[in-house]
């Protein structure tokens, strides 16, 4: 874990070999608001040109893997616009495991492009979905 944000720090990281996307993600939180500050001193600390280039270029390694943690958080984060409430809900069942089994269709249609980020529409591949299951949704 990084207890203080300096260039020695980065290295340390770096020298680490593993950087896993839990403990950069848990990092970024600390970094995301501390980046200029951080830049400026992780080649401002040292007189000697050659570590100066080191710490640079090891800041630009951390900021890219910090890009792609939060690249990855972002999609791991979203939602499909329908949930496990209103899949029980439409179909009158109980927690199971064709909720998720739902839920992930319609996580997937939306990534692969086949529905597009829609309430109406993921309802409706919803509907097809659990009645492919075996589901009947109930009457309105």
């Amino acid at each position: 874990m990084i207890v203080n944000v300096s260039a020695r720090s980065i290295t340390l990281l770096l020298a680490v070999g593993a950087i896993t996307t839990s403990s950069t993600s848990a990092a970024s939180n600390n970094l995301r608001q501390r980046r200029a500050s951080l830049f400026h001193s992780s080649g401002g600390t040292t007189k000697n040109a050659k570590k100066k280039q080191t710490y640079l270029k090891n800041f630009e390694i951390v900021r890219e893997k910090l890009k792609q943690v939060e690249e990855a958080d972002r999609i791991r984060n979203w939602q499909p616009p329908i949930d496990g409430a209103t899949i029980r809900t439409t179909f009158q069942i109980g927690p199971g495991p064709e909720i998720g089994q739902i839920k992930n269709a319609i996580r997937e249609a939306i990534l692969e492009g086949d529905i597009p980020n829609e309430h109406a529409a993921a309802f409706g591949f919803m509907i097809e979905k659990g009645e492919s299951l075996g589901l009947k949704p109930k009457k309105s």
